[in-house]
Formats: C-alpha cells, structure tokens, sequence
C-alpha cells in the first residue's frame, strides 16, 4: 500500500538512484529499504532492468502531467541506451 499511495516519492527515488548509478558506473540500484516483522527487505532494480523501471515512471508522471519529470525521464532513458 505504501509504494502505491506515494508514487511520486517511490519513482523519485528511482530516479535519483538510476542518475548516481550512471554517474558512478554502478549497475545496480538500492532503491528502498524497510522491516516486515524483523526481515530486512531491500527493492533493487538491476541495469538491465532501469528502461522498464523508467518506462512506468514515465507513465506515471505523463498521467499526473508532470512532463519536466516526462522530460528528466526520457533523458535518462536515452543514456542509458
């Protein structure tokens, strides 16, 4: 429920986590990290995975019509082809 009630903060952090793995030539991204009964769960999206992971940001925020995180996105998308 929580990562559906706060997408934008969830696909920010994606996106912040894609740009500093690029800048960092790391191919592997942390994205959020929280306890369920003492298990330690950990969302990583893998590299070969970030165009499917932006590709539902963008859709995201082209259905709230935030088209500056439409742009940053497609951006981002273009690097890492």
């Amino acid at each position: 429920d929580y990562m559906r009630n706060n997408k934008e903060t969830f696909f920010g952090l994606i996106i912040e986590g894609i740009k500093q793995c690029i800048s960092d030539g790391i191919e592997l991204i942390d994205i959020i990290h929280f306890f369920v009964k003492d298990t330690k769960i950990v969302i990583q999206v893998k590299k070969d995975d970030w165009n499917a992971t932006l590709t539902l940001a963008l859709e995201h925020f082209e259905s709230i019509e935030d088209y500056e995180k439409c742009v940053e996105i497609k951006n981002l998308i273009n690097n890492i082809k």
